[in-house]
C-alpha cells in the first residue's frame, strides 16, 4: 500500500525525471529546440497573421525550457524532503526516488528521443526494483514488530 511518504517519494523521482528530460532539451538536444521553434512560429503566424523572427522564438522557447528544468528541479527536492520527513527510514524514500526517476527516465527516453534501452538497463532494473521490494517488505515486517511490541 502506497503511503504519503512513498507517494511524496514517487513524486520526487518523476519530477527528476522530467527535469532531466528538460535540462537534455535546454543544453543539448537543439533539434526539439528547434522543432518547437517552428511550430510555434506558425501557430503564431496561423493565429494573428504576425511572422515573428524565429530567433526570437528561439528565445522564448530556450527560456521556456530552462525554466520547466529548474521548476521540476526544486519539486524534485520539495517533494523528496517532505517524503524524507514523513518516512521512518530515509533509505525506503531514497529508493523509491531513484526507482521512479530510473523507470521514468527510460521511458522518456524510449518515447522522446527513440532511444534503446540495452539489457544492462533492464537488469539494473530488475535489481532496483528487487532491492525495493525487499526494503519494503522488510520495512512493514519491522513496523508490523514494533506494534506488536507496544500492545504487550
Amino acid at each position: 500500500m502506497l503511503t504519503n511518504h512513498l507517494l511524496f517519494a514517487l513524486f520526487s523521482g518523476t519530477c527528476a525525471a522530467l527535469g532531466s528530460l528538460f535540462g537534455k532539451i535546454a543544453f543539448g538536444n537543439h533539434d526539439v529546440i528547434d522543432h518547437m521553434m517552428v511550430t510555434i512560429n506558425g501557430m503564431v503566424l496561423d493565429m494573428f497573421d504576425i511572422d515573428v523572427p524565429l530567433y526570437y522564438v528561439g528565445y522564448i522557447c530556450k527560456t521556456m525550457v530552462l525554466l520547466l528544468f529548474i521548476v521540476f528541479n526544486v519539486l524534485m527536492w520539495l517533494f523528496f524532503s517532505k517524503a524524507m520527513a514523513l518516512s521512518t527510514s530515509t533509505v525506503e524514500a531514497t529508493v523509491v526516488n531513484m526507482a521512479a526517476n530510473f523507470i521514468i527516465s527510460g521511458f522518456i527516453g524510449r518515447i522522446c528521443f527513440g532511444e534503446h534501452a540495452s539489457i544492462l538497463f533492464y537488469v539494473g532494473l530488475s535489481f532496483i526494483l528487487l532491492g525495493l521490494f525487499i526494503i519494503l517488505s522488510n520495512q512493514n515486517k519491522d513496523t508490523k514488530f514494533v506494534d506488536d511490541e507496544k500492545m504487550e
